[in-house]
């Protein structure tokens, strides 16, 4: 079997109709590639899948207690036959007709790992004009010469790329369990950091459709405290990996960078959407994990923000005097 595509599911009745049948829709015969619905413990029965399953052999379903969606995806990584893996998530679409060439160019040129275009679209989006040049295949780099130098748009979203099974399994890759946000970082992280081969192709395929039913989205409107956590398990590998003798030094820049837009969010977040005593808090969590104190780069305001969030007093000052303004006035400035 060529291709295992793995889709962590949970209450997406709604959109994994439109997602099935793209993926359906592929220049693969069905016989060489399985599409592996893992339910992490949906609350509503997925009566959708369900009939897909019963139609198509090649669509496959297992449910587990929910446990996130790293768990979601390691289960569908112990299950997947495919020489390659794709991950993709329910409530987003692809682009019919192209898997088959992607696994061709990666064959091909040898490849760890084959990126494509990601593209953003609101729920009604339909791109009109699609980039679709299979023969723009970047040069071949190692897993850090493209964290440093990628050929083209870069972000963590592990639906960018197609990934080798037999490279996963060699170096024993899989999703930290536990964390709910940032699992994608932590993953490109350790992929990248094994890759020997990997490129890019001039072909928008993925199609990320941004809902403010989306976790994050549902998340920030309640506490952003719970996601904190996550944030701060991502910023300790980067240190980590920082503090590695074994990372080459071209390399460490990219990873400060990193770290400090990731610090800058989570603080611009904590400010947004915590009590001020949750952000006193996590201000020592983050020295410890040298985190900070940010580097002064950017705008004007940019440079600003930042030297304010290495002043905690001032900081949680400012915390305080936004959480007492009227919430009218609070919403005008998020």
């Amino acid at each position: 079997m060529r291709l295992s595509i793995i889709i962590p599911y949970y209450n997406s009745e709604e959109w994994v109709g439109t997602l099935l049948d793209a993926l359906l829709d592929q220049d693969l015969p069905q016989s060489d590639y399985e599409i592996q619905v893992v339910d992490d413990g949906s609350t509503e029965e997925p009566q959708t899948v369900r009939r897909y399953v019963s139609q198509y052999p090649n669509v496959l379903y297992q449910r587990q207690a929910n446990a996130g969606v790293s768990a979601a995806r390691n289960a569908g990584m112990q299950r997947a036959r495919g020489d390659w893996v794709f991950f993709c998530d329910s409530d987003d679409r692809v682009r019919p007709q192209a898997l088959g060439k992607m696994i061709a160019l990666a064959e091909r040129n040898e490849l760890d790992m084959l990126f494509w275009n990601f593209l953003r679209v609101g729920p009604d989006d339909k791109p009109l004009v699609l980039r679709s040049d299979f023969d723009a295949v970047s040069p071949v780099q190692t897993g850090y010469d493209y964290l440093v130098h990628p050929p083209a748009d870069f972000s963590p979203s592990v639906s960018r790329y197609l990934v080798r099974r037999a490279f996963l399994e060699r170096h024993t890759l899989s999703f930290a369990e536990g964390i709910f946000y940032e699992e994608d970082s932590m993953f490109r992280l350790d992929v990248m950091a094994a890759a020997q081969r990997v490129a890019h192709v001039d072909v928008d395929f993925y199609f990320y459709v941004q809902r403010e039913s989306s976790v994050l989205h549902a998340s920030k409107r309640r506490s952003y405290d719970r996601y904190a956590p996550c944030m701060e398990a991502y910023l300790s590998k980067l240190t980590r990996m920082m503090d590695n003798p074994d990372v080459p030094q071209f390399v460490k820049p990219r990873l400060q960078q990193w770290r400090d837009i990731d610090t800058f969010y989570m603080l611009k977040y904590l400010f947004l959407y915590s009590p001020v005593s949750s952000t006193k808090t996590w201000y020592p969590r983050l020295q410890a994990i040298q985190a900070l104190p940010l580097d002064v780069k950017g705008g004007k305001a940019i440079r600003l923000t930042r030297r304010c969030m290495n002043r905690p007093r001032l900081w949680t000052g400012l915390c305080r005097v936004f959480h007492i303004l009227p919430a009218s006035l609070r919403q005008q400035m998020k």
